[in-house]
């Protein structure tokens, strides 16, 4: 079984020269050393936007599970129990077998000491643990990995996770067999099992995949660098960190463990980040005087009759609305720099209040965020019968919900807040992606009322997306509805509308495609950028845009994952 595993291998000779070449070079570029009471990445030489920074064609350990044999692999460790179903003739109960399809993560069932907000981070934790313990004879994997970040004596906002750890520790002496090297280590190794867990959810990237050197690069809400996939690598493991914005030499190199909520306003980053990371941000976005992703209409300089804004205060088309903001660590005191009036987020009291409205607005987006796959495919539950509806069912289901949730926010946040360009960016990326699956399978042109309206919510998320002044260009944020709105724009076959789709084109081709999109996506650019100028390479882009589409999902996990 360990063998079938295979989660890794040892290097060759030549594997482990050009691996130990790649680490010389990485060391000559950056250092470690402390930042802020642990330790960071920091640059020994300038880097400018897109330079690669590290570099890494494999991780120390992948603690997830990639194919289907991997799952019964793991799924084989656990003394799993045949459950009773209905009555089968005389009083005899039918024995349900377990699933072919179902993983161990699905499988686990956390306690009920396991708080809501942590039911997916225990079941990762005992994941992980499994994963290990088919490779914990490797003494030179549990080194490195022990090499990295974990807490070996606990702050207040880790010991959480640290209880949580000894929780799935004890449900795997409980629920693993006790031939299996899991059981194994969770009765002999107690603390290395914990430890293991403890750094697969501080450090762990998409997939479970842990490195040796880009695992220890920290966060900041303002990062300087990003993480892409590395195309050139012999596996699809490999990780890259490129320069997102210039470094100068002794500049910690950070980059962002939040995915689409580094552009959320400081409370939720916060919330998040405790809760997955562990750790409270001090980074400079987060001890800012203006907290710029909670902007709302200011309510002493627009008045609300009832509960929403005015729809010209609402859409801010003319760019005359007078916000206000909080501090990021003044998260109830809402300032306006027009009328230098203070609003109070009240502790209770009125619910019609503007800024109590719209904290309940943002919980509401934010819980729908977190739990977008549960609710998109919780329509499917019980009906394996209808799989080609099903997928259907919950693509409306998200839909509606994603539609009532921007009108919400829209009404309440006003156009600058977070929520509203979140919520607009999730809707505008629905619509073009059906807007191209209805242009290849049945030839249809867009509606032009469509095509003016993905236009218009384009604009306001530049807007939005520029208007937080951070240091990543905004097409880490925006790119994918750039390419889809100009493709829309290719589509029409005008050579007006062509010339616009080649604008639009210009804004992220050079600050963010030439540096960080793969080989295929930049000759889909180029495509679209020219397409005026060459005609009959439409049909041809259409094509070509989808395959890079498909198959370019996963070049564009840029987040360190739980």
């Amino acid at each position: 079984d360990n063998d079938r595993f295979a989660l890794s291998s040892p290097p060759t000779p030549k594997q482990d020269n050009k691996k130990k070449t790649l680490l010389n070079n990485i060391i000559i570029m950056t250092e470690v050393r402390d930042s802020n009471n642990s330790f960071g990445v920091f640059a020994t030489q300038p880097f400018e936007t897109g330079d690669v920074i590290l570099q890494e064609d494999a991780p120390v350990a992948i603690l997830a599970p990639s194919s289907s044999e991997q799952e019964q692999v793991l799924l084989s460790l656990m003394a799993i129990k045949a459950t009773s179903t209905a009555k089968k003739g005389k009083g005899k109960k039918k024995k349900s077998k377990k699933s072919s399809n179902t993983t161990l993560y699905q499988w686990i069932n956390p306690p009920n000491t396991i708080p809501d907000g942590y039911t997916g981070k225990f079941r990762g934790m005992v994941q992980a643990a499994a994963c290990f313990s088919l490779l914990f004879e490797r003494d030179q994997i549990q080194e490195k990995m022990l090499q990295l970040y974990y807490p070996k004596q606990p702050s207040s906002a880790e010991e959480e996770i640290v209880r949580i750890a000894k929780e799935a520790v004890a449900f795997i002496q409980k629920h693993s067999k006790p031939e299996s090297p899991l059981h194994k280590m969770a009765s002999e190794q107690i603390d290395v099992l914990m430890s293991v867990m403890l750094v697969w959810s501080c450090n762990a990237f998409e997939g479970g995949r842990v490195y040796q050197q880009v695992s220890r690069v920290n966060h900041s809400c303002d990062p300087n660098a990003v993480v892409v996939e590395s195309g050139n690598s012999a596996s699809s493991n490999g990780i890259t960190i490129k320069a997102g914005a210039p470094i100068a030499v002794g500049d910690e190199i950070n980059i962002s463990y939040l995915g689409l909520f580094l552009y959320a306003d400081a409370r939720v980053r916060q919330e998040h980040l405790l809760r997955n990371k562990h750790f409270s941000c001090q980074c400079p976005r987060c001890d800012a005087g203006k907290d710029l992703a909670a902007a709302t209409p200011c309510p002493s300089c627009h008045k609300r009759r009832g509960r929403y804004l005015d729809e010209d205060v609402q859409y801010d088309d003319e760019q005359e609305v007078h916000y206000c903001m909080p501090g990021a660590r003044t998260l109830h005191i809402y300032g306006c720099d027009h009328c230098h009036e203070n609003a109070v987020l009240p502790d209770s009291g009125d619910p019609n209040h503007p800024l109590r409205l719209l904290r309940t607005v943002t919980d509401k987006v934010l819980n729908y965020l977190q739990d977008k796959e549960h609710i998109v495919h919780k329509v499917t539950a019980g009906s394996a019968g209808n799989d080609h509806n099903d997928d259907d069912n919950a693509d409306d289901m998200a839909a509606e919900w994603e539609e009532q949730l921007i009108q919400l926010s829209s009404s309440i946040a006003g156009a600058r807040h977070w929520t509203t360009n979140i919520m607009l960016l999730l809707q505008l990326d629905r619509t073009l992606r059906n807007q191209h699956s209805a242009m290849i399978l049945n030839g249809s042109q867009p509606d032009m009322s469509d095509v003016a309206e993905g236009i218009d919510s384009l604009e306001r998320l530049c807007r939005f997306a520029n208007g937080l002044s951070l240091k990543l260009h905004m097409g880490h944020m925006l790119s994918n509805v750039v390419i889809g709105v100009a493709r829309t724009l290719v589509s029409l076959n005008d050579v007006k509308s062509q010339k616009y789709a080649a604008e639009w084109i210009e804004k992220i081709k050079t600050d963010y495609v030439d540096h960080f999109e793969s080989d295929g996506m930049k000759k889909v650019v180029e495509t679209l950028h020219g397409a005026w100028e060459n005609p009959t390479s439409n049909d041809m882009t259409a094509m070509e845009y989808e395959e890079e589409d498909a198959s370019g999902q996963s070049n564009r996990k840029r987040v360190k994952t739980h």
